[in-house]
Formats: structure tokens, C-alpha cells, sequence
């Protein structure tokens, strides 16, 4: 009779994991469809064999890699092996040039607290070299503004013409040059990780900030993208987005 009920047992903790994996297989996941599928049932199983079907379960997730935020990495169905970068009302779309950024910087000047409505801005730096020039197709979906920033510069901000979306910007030099780098919204870029980022123009920061984080008063000395190095900062409140 015990050597039955084991079976029994064991019968059903395999069919269990059997379902979870042919549910993992036919569900499709992508980064705005992915919602977690309810865990497998455990009714008339034992703590012991429960604790190994949940594990089967998370270990099925973990193997096919469909995590629903990866950390600074592609989601598991990307063949492009990027990141995938939306607006809020989810008409433009578009991968990261490169699979991960060369930076994530959040600026606390002022201009970016106004164009993130918030606190301070964040930015992942990635090369502009995969997503300029812009497609036909992209740039339909986009608004572009400029603004100027200190010393000649000036900064080409791209917008969503639905939902008003900053979605990246691109600084252009006094001379016209176009800087080797974007900056793309860092809410915007699903699945970044915000650990390790820069913080700059902290002089005018309007919360707190952990101690251990990386910061600088105003523009860092060195900027990915920046034709030459200057430990001088923009100053004026135009920081980040790029500055």
C-alpha cells in the first residue's frame, strides 16, 4: 500500500513538471506580453515533494531563459541578442544598438528634472552607429525637438507623436558634428540595470542619495562620446540627458 501511494506520488509529481514545460513551450513570452504563469499544482503532494516541483518550475524558467527583466541583457526570444526600447503608449518600438549599454547615468540638473517630470533623469549611453540614421519607418513615429545647451552645443530630443514619450536625444557640437553616442530614456530600455549608475550634476539634486553610489557635482570628467575630455562641467542646470 506504501509502495503504491509513492507511486502515485511520483506519478503525479512527474505529469506536474510534464504540464509546466509544455505550458513554458506553447505560451508565447516577449517583453510586453510576459506574464507569469501561475505555478504547477501541488494538491495531495507531500512538503517534500512540493519543494521539488517549485524548484522544477523555477529551474524550467531559469534554463529557457524567460525571465520577465533580465538584467542588462536581451529577453530569452530576442534573436538580436539586444535590448528592446518602447514609449509608454507602445507605437514606437525598437532594439538597443548594442546588447548593453557603455553606461547608465542619472542627471539631477534641472533641465532633466523637467523633461522626466521627476526627480532627476536616467540615460543609457549606447553608440549611435545601428540606430542612426534613423529609418524611414522610425523616424514617422518621432518629433523632434532641439534645444541648446552651453558652449554652441545642442541636443536633438526625439519624442513619441502619440504619447509625448522622450525617447532618446543625440548632442550635436558647435561645429554640427553629431556626437558618437545616444541617450536612450533608461525607462524606456526594458530590462536595465540601474546598479552601478553614475550620478552627475548632484549640486542640484533634490533627494538623497546612498553613499556608496558613483556621483559628481556637475558633468564627469570623462562622458562616452565626448570628442575631448574636460573636467568642466556645463554648468547652468544643463546637465545630462547629456547636458
Amino acid at each position: 500500500m506504501r509502495m503504491n501511494r509513492r507511486m502515485a506520488t511520483y506519478r503525479s509529481l512527474i505529469r506536474s513538471t510534464t504540464l509546466t514545460v509544455r505550458a513554458l513551450i506553447r505560451t508565447p513570452h516577449s517583453p510586453r506580453s510576459f506574464r507569469p504563469l501561475t505555478e504547477p499544482a501541488t494538491a495531495n503532494l507531500s512538503a517534500p515533494h512540493i519543494n521539488v516541483v517549485i524548484k522544477s518550475w523555477h529551474s524550467t524558467q531559469a534554463n529557457l531563459n524567460i525571465s520577465p527583466r533580465n538584467r542588462n541583457s536581451p529577453t530569452g526570444n530576442n534573436p538580436t541578442n539586444k535590448m528592446q526600447v518602447s514609449c509608454q503608449c507602445g507605437s514606437v518600438t525598437f532594439s538597443t544598438p548594442t546588447p548593453t549599454p557603455l553606461s547608465v547615468i542619472c542627471c539631477h540638473c534641472t533641465q532633466c528634472q523637467k523633461q522626466s517630470a521627476s526627480a532627476f533623469g536616467t540615460s543609457a549611453i549606447f553608440p549611435a552607429v545601428g540606430l542612426f540614421p534613423l529609418s524611414d519607418a522610425l523616424k514617422s513615429k518621432l518629433k523632434l525637438w532641439t534645444r541648446p545647451t552651453k558652449e554652441g552645443r545642442s541636443m536633438d530630443c526625439y519624442f513619441c507623436t502619440e504619447c509625448g514619450t522622450r525617447l532618446f536625444h543625440r548632442i550635436r557640437e558647435a561645429d554640427g558634428t553629431e556626437r558618437e553616442t545616444v541617450s536612450i530614456k533608461g525607462g524606456c530600455v526594458e530590462g536595465l540595470d540601474f546598479r552601478g549608475a553614475k550620478h552627475i550634476y548632484v549640486d542640484s539634486a533634490v533627494v538623497d542619495l546612498p553613499e556608496e553610489v558613483e556621483r559628481y557635482p556637475a558633468t564627469p570628467p570623462i562622458m562616452e562620446g565626448r570628442p575631448s575630455p574636460s573636467g568642466v562641467g556645463d554648468g547652468g542646470g544643463k546637465g545630462l540627458g547629456g547636458e
